[in-house]
């Protein structure tokens, strides 16, 4: 994440007038671009210790976290922003939300969503005031496209919030301001996939969400000539999964389930078994689990390439609906919000297939997210938990292509 002090003048963005103010509220997308189910490719509501976003304190501009928000406070007539790098796929079909409100500063200010941005010479805007006036705008090194200017009655005005959706279809990009079109520009690409909230001269603004969201990718079928490696339908315990119970934990093999719960709390639990994968083949790992007791803000899932130790990486899902994907002492995906992942006690499928050099993550087979494959830590392979949760793991599958070579599995 990073933070940029543009050196552009108000002037160079148009007039505005006070800064409008954004709605607090964004709806998880659920549906549609096009008609298409959407799925969360970055979503961030700047929760209490959020480390992910710079932030700033000094006699021009402030960046700082507050009540759930991220303050800017920007003092000159020029312009501030705070951006995000995210996977945005650029060729394909996206939406881009930003809520915010204003909380005063000068009459003349406009703030709003910069977007598909490479750096600060290279990027998107789409800004309004608290006049209901608005622009869409294309920087590059050398000039500053103005593709739609006007004024909004959609805008909320005097201090109220707006939410600023662009919606990406095909060639052309449709700008909204609480659900109503303001304007809909030609496309033709992005610079980058930077995103987040920005500022043009005196104002201060509080942004409570900003996501992105592109058309459901299903997970793609096992390939027909990749082998099953391992299938685990814990009928016995041949593998010699973990069974005990004490003060801190229970896990126990029963009537074709591996029951596993964690009973004190602020830790996380995982418990493995020996797999076959060899790591330096495509592979694809995919569990089933029934979350069948517990809180819902902690996580459970898969472990995988863990050593004797227990290091390695865990893909988690958590009873109100969030993923996280985490190795040896990094997060490589903080908690995310998805609207695939079946909520409170109940049974999800998650599954995990490198290809190539790029690791994919889905639940119920609908892709979330991906990030560049890692040498696994060991070959222990199982299941992760967080503390007061109980969960019912039904099977856990291991797919490989046929020409690996590794060790003979039984």
């Amino acid at each position: 994440m990073s933070k940029i002090t543009f050196g552009v003048p108000r002037s160079g963005f148009g007039s505005g007038a006070r800064g409008a103010a954004l709605l607090l509220l964004f709806l998880l997308l659920a549906a549609s671009a096009g008609g298409q189910q959407l799925d969360t490719i970055f979503f961030d509501k700047f929760p209490p210790g959020d480390t992910g976003w710079d932030l700033l304190n000094d006699s021009l501009t402030v960046m700082q976290l507050v009540d759930g928000g991220l303050v800017i406070d920007q003092q000159l007539n020029k312009a501030a922003a705070s951006w995000a790098p995210t996977l945005l796929e650029p060729q394909r079909d996206f939406v881009i939300e930003c809520v915010l409100e204003n909380t005063g500063g000068s009459e003349d200010a406009m703030f709003g969503l910069v977007w598909g941005l490479k750096d600060a010479d290279n990027s998107w805007y789409f800004l309004i005031s608290g006049q209901g006036n608005y622009l869409v705008a294309k920087s590059s090194p050398d000039s500053l496209l103005k593709l739609a200017r006007g004024t909004s009655e959609g805008v909320a005005k005097g201090g109220a919030k707006n939410r600023l959706t662009v919606s990406r279809h095909a060639d052309s990009v449709t700008c909204s301001v609480n659900g109503a079109a303001v304007a809909t520009v030609p496309f033709d690409s992005v610079f980058g996939t930077g995103v987040g909230p920005m500022v043009v001269d005196s104002a201060r603004v509080i942004v409570r969400e900003v996501g992105v969201f592109q058309p459901a990718i299903p997970a793609p079928p096992v390939p027909s000539d990749w082998m099953t490696i391992m299938h685990e339908d814990f009928g016995t315990n041949a593998r010699g999964w973990s069974e005990r119970d004490n003060d801190s934990v229970y896990l126990s093999l029963r009537d074709g389930r591996y029951i596993f719960e964690l009973k004190v709390p602020s830790i996380s639990w995982n418990t493995h078994a020996e797999a076959d994968i060899n790591s330096a083949y495509d592979f694809d790992i995919s569990a089933v689990i029934d979350k069948v007791g517990g809180v819902d803000n902690n996580g459970y899932g898969i472990a995988w390439g863990h050593d004797s130790e227990g290091n390695g990486f865990k893909f988690l899902v958590s009873g109100d609906g969030h993923y996280k994907v985490a190795g040896p002492d990094t997060t490589f995906m903080k908690w995310t919000a998805s609207p695939f992942i079946h909520r409170g006690n109940a049974r999800n499928k998650l599954s995990i297939r490198r290809t190539g050099e790029t690791i994919s993550f889905y639940v119920n087979d609908r892709f979330l997210n991906r990030m560049p494959f890692l040498p696994f830590v060991g070959q222990g392979l199982g299941f992760d938990l967080d503390s007061n949760i109980r969960i019912e793991a039904t099977s856990l599958i291991v797919k490989q292509p046929l020409h690996r070579i590794g060790r003979v599995h039984q």
